[in-house]
């Protein structure tokens, strides 16, 4: 729903410009309709991607968040941490040390011992989230975690396996290379659904819109990589629009609300970058649209510039 009416009110404008590039520019009242209906209908090859895959909110996620298995992993070497203290108390007592030096010394070193496996832990937890970028030292850093090991029922196994240091090394989003090509196939399989939809000739190219939202001016979008010369007006204001949404939605599990200042930053760069319409991120900016929308589907927290 936010798409479709981000992308009506900045057809709308275009509609209502009197001057500058957009004047001579009007939809026909069929032309909307077939805009509304593309907006509508942009992610319906969704429904043919996992679940798992489309709501994935952290890096290990599967059908469950694998993080509680590392945990487990580092209960264990907690406890055998405290146990081995314990056995080295044992011994001194055994052999008759009651000085207090040497047990405080045991204890040093397992507060030593358990502050490294906590801040470990945290690291992990931390790089499970997702986020805009991974560091190479972070990557380096988990690389060198899973060389670690310990031992679970009797076997020794990695801290982390080879799988979820796969993952945990996403360097931008929760997403494997596999998962997003996944994902990306959503835009090809809304094209064939709707091209055998039996559509009059008002809404013959609702196909091309819905499933351009995807494609960059510059070629490397997907899942056609269309050129800007190839691709219609309609379709990249509607991927504007979505990337707009995308980017504020306050209601993504795999991503924290975004703020105003920041999605327009990234629409900034994507301009720059040959991704997005200019005239249209111009438009969308300069007529009033942006705080339009931001007053009506943002969280007041988000809303961090002024009109």
């Amino acid at each position: 729903r936010r798409v479709a009416d981000l992308t009506m009110m900045i057809a709308q404008e275009i509609n209502e410009a009197d001057q500058g590039l957009w004047r001579r520019l009007r939809f026909t009242d069929e032309e909307l309709n077939a805009l509304r209906i593309s907006a509508w209908m942009h992610d319906v090859g969704k429904i043919t991607t996992p679940e798992y895959v489309v709501d994935k909110a952290t890096k290990l996620e599967t059908i469950s968040d694998r993080i509680g298995a590392v945990r487990t992993r580092y209960e264990v070497l907690r406890r055998e941490a405290e146990v081995s203290a314990l056995k080295q108390k044992i011994a001194l007592l055994e052999r008759g040390e009651v000085r207090p030096e040497p047990l405080r010394a045991i204890e040093r070193e397992l507060e030593t011992e358990l502050e490294a496996l906590r801040d470990e832990l945290m690291f992990i937890e931390q790089c499970n989230t997702g986020g805009e970028f991974m560091a190479d030292e972070d990557i380096a850093r988990l690389e060198k975690i899973a060389q670690e090991t310990c031992e679970v029922n009797g076997e020794v196994v990695g801290r982390l396996t080879k799988d979820e240091l796969y993952n945990l090394s996403i360097r931008k989003g929760t997403l494997t290379n596999e998962e997003r090509q996944v994902i990306n196939n959503h835009a090809a399989v809304s094209i064939k659904m709707l091209s055998q939809l039996p559509f009059s000739k008002a809404l013959r190219r609702v196909p091309e819109y819905a499933g351009g939202h995807h494609e960059k001016l510059n070629g490397k979008g997907y899942p056609r990589g269309l050129t800007a010369e190839q691709l219609p007006l309609q379709a990249r204001i509607l991927a504007v629009a979505d990337v707009f949404e995308a980017l504020t939605a306050p209601d993504r599990p795999y991503r924290k609300p975004m703020s105003l200042s920041q999605a327009l930053k990234i629409i900034g760069f994507m301009v720059k970058d040959g991704e997005l319409d200019g005239r249209i991120v111009e438009l969308f900016l300069g007529s009033g649209l942006v705080m339009q929308y931001a007053r009506k589907e943002l969280d007041e927290a988000q809303i961090d510039v002024s009109a």
